[in-house]
């Protein structure tokens, strides 16, 4: 541990590295990261962010080896609050996270072609929201963990439609 000591542990700008053979740069309260710091951990992961009690909290980026990324709000190290999270050549998320999950409005997009706006929750299309399909389809209704359920329109590529309840993505009726 690097830094100026206050009362035993470090306190101002300083570095830590952990027994695990991450190591933290940045600001230090009470020997713990607090403020602005970035954490690098063994597999190449890196956090770029505000810091509290040690943990990421405020606004920060997290890049993975694999090259996806998270830019945006983090409450006690998880992704919390408004955020974009994306995968190279695979997704794109732009919205609300809860506990590291999907949460609140958003917009997820696939590299194949599907196009989701609207709730989630948990990690789910949850509540009212329209999915969009590479073929052309639009689905435009309620879901309920990821599935329709509710009521809710499926337009065909071909122009034809069908509107009315949905269970479990299912057709009802």
């Amino acid at each position: 541990m690097a830094g100026n000591l206050e009362g035993g542990e470090a306190s101002g700008y300083g570095s830590l590295t952990y027994p695990d053979g991450s190591k933290y740069d940045g600001d230090l309260d009470d020997g713990k990261p607090s403020g602005y710091g970035s954490l690098v951990h063994p597999d190449g992961s890196k956090y770029d962010g505000d810091f509290k009690d040690g943990k990421p909290s405020g606004y920060g980026s997290m890049v993975y080896p694999d090259g996806s990324k998270y830019e945006g709000d983090f409450i006690a190290g998880r992704y919390d609050g408004t955020g974009t999270y994306e995968v190279p050549n695979c997704l794109k998320y732009d919205g609300g996270f809860k506990n590291g999950k999907y949460d609140g409005s958003g917009t997820i997009t696939s590299s194949d072609g599907f196009k989701y706006v609207g709730e989630f929750k948990d990690g789910w299309y949850f509540g009212r929201g329209t999915l969009t399909f590479p073929d052309g389809s639009i689905y435009d209704g309620d879901f309920k963990q990821g599935k329709y359920d509710g009521q809710g329109t499926l337009t065909h590529p071909d122009g034809s439609t069908y509107a009315g309840a949905f269970k479990d993505g299912k057709y009802e009726g």
